[in-house]
């Protein structure tokens, strides 16, 4: 089998998966988070925005690590963003490079 045939092999493939429902997703990401990232724990959840924080020291300096998960099921999507952050005000900013 050629490397076309698995693609349309996954592409066509059924998915029997359940239907999520309304509220399923945050334990499943932090449980997920936690056994693959285990150094990033579980901050908040805002905005249909899961937030994990690792902190960092760098000379006399904390650095706050973000790791963002955007999940929205009327959507169907995720997105992942991280941020290195010196200023802890701005952790739930939209506003990028504060210090």
């Amino acid at each position: 089998m050629n490397w076309i045939d698995k693609i349309k092999e996954l592409t066509t493939k059924q998915d029997k998966s359940p239907e999520l429902k309304k509220g399923e997703i945050k334990q499943i990401l932090i449980q997920t988070a936690s056994a693959v990232l285990p150094e990033f724990e579980f901050l908040a959840y805002k905005n249909s925005c899961y937030s994990f924080q690792r902190l960092r020291k760098v000379n006399n300096l904390t650095v706050y690590e973000i790791l963002r998960i955007i999940f929205t099921l009327k959507d169907k999507n995720f997105a992942c963003s991280i941020s290195s952050i010196l200023n802890s005000d701005y952790i739930f900013s939209n506003h990028k490079n504060k210090i």
